[in-house]
């Protein structure tokens, strides 16, 4: 929230949890709201971008959710969704992975292809762009160790690439098997 706050005119984060909005709110100042105080605090067709990064998989009823999420929409409004990818490769070579990655806190689980079945369902068309966030090393440490890299930092440092993460990320992004996904949609009536 704090990265755009001074390119956009508004920024509400959303959160279920009482205790985080109050960490959020006093440490770094930003205006939160309980997500079940989001539909009675803001009139309908309100924003022009609503953003859910991780937040889908963990819906029991994604098409259910988004319907009423999309009512805060405005018609030229843009839904971007950020989801773990179903496809990722790691799931199909390392065991450990599998059992780390299947959480319980996943309702839901996403490919591409049904990603977008259910944003159409709802009334949107997106454009899926395939991302990989963590490294090559981290990668290396499931396949030897069986867990995840914890003692550095795993995630991909962009400004800082080795042909190696350039190379992993280019073969993944390829195959439609990266980590994670993101999906910009628009409505398509």
């Amino acid at each position: 929230m704090a990265a755009i706050q001074t390119d956009v005119a508004e920024v509400v984060g959303t959160e279920l949890d009482h205790e985080k909005i109050k960490f959020v709110t006093e440490r770094h100042g930003l205006d939160m709201t309980h997500l079940s105080d989001v539909r009675r605090n803001f009139d309908l067709g309100y924003f022009d971008v609503i953003t859910l990064f991780h937040v889908l998989e963990h819906f029991v009823n994604p098409y259910e959710e988004l319907i009423q999420i999309l009512e805060l929409l405005n018609d030229d409004g843009i839904l971007i969704i950020e989801v773990p990818n179903l496809d990722d490769w790691m799931l199909s070579v390392s065991h450990g992975y599998r059992q780390f990655w299947y959480q319980r806190a996943h309702a839901q689980f996403f490919r591409w292809v049904s990603l977008l079945k259910l944003l159409h369902r709802i009334g949107m068309v997106g454009n899926v762009e395939f991302v990989q966030r963590y490294s090559i090393r981290n990668m290396l440490h499931w396949l030897w160790a069986g867990w995840p890299q914890i003692s550095e930092p795993n995630k991909i440092d962009y400004s800082q690439l080795t042909f190696s993460e350039v190379v992993y990320g280019h073969v993944l992004k390829s195959l439609k098997a990266t980590d994670t996904m993101i999906v910009s949609a628009v409505s398509y009536d």
